[in-house]
């Protein structure tokens, strides 16, 4: 898959950048010192390795160098095209520990749901003491 992606390094190391830029008022890095291109990317294709192809096809549409208007090229691109690697690109960039630090965000949590199994009791024992209700339609 590196080598894959290897193929498109150039293109890689400019877009990502375009699409997320440093925001110093924040404290966000940008896309490549957050590791995208080198560690983040290949996570997340890693995991959707169906869209690997298309990724790269997709990247492969843009030129080596960096454009004057790297976002105007970006924006030129065909829609899903545009789609798939803004949205690759942006999810990588979440999966980095200093974004999410940064951002306050703990990650997903495995929440454990312990339930009242004597509240259930009771409400099931109350509709089971009653008995059947049964009222028939006209």
């Amino acid at each position: 898959m590196s080598a894959t992606l290897e193929s498109v390094r150039p293109q890689l190391d400019w877009a990502c950048d375009a699409l997320i830029p440093r925001d110093d008022a924040l404290g966000m890095p940008a896309a490549t010192p957050a590791g995208v291109v080198d560690t983040l990317l290949p996570r997340a294709l890693k995991a959707r390795d169906d869209l690997l192809h298309p990724f790269v096809a997709a990247m492969s549409t843009l030129p080596a160098e960096p454009p004057t208007d790297p976002l105007g090229t970006l924006y030129a691109m065909e829609e899903d095209s545009f789609e798939l690697i803004t949205h690759i690109i942006a999810g990588a960039y979440y999966l980095s520990e200093e974004v999410n630090r940064t951002l306050k965000y703990p990650g997903q949590e495995a929440l454990r749901d312990q339930p009242d199994y004597d509240e259930l009791d009771a409400v099931v024992t109350r509709v089971r003491d009653r008995g059947t209700v049964y009222i028939p339609t006209p």
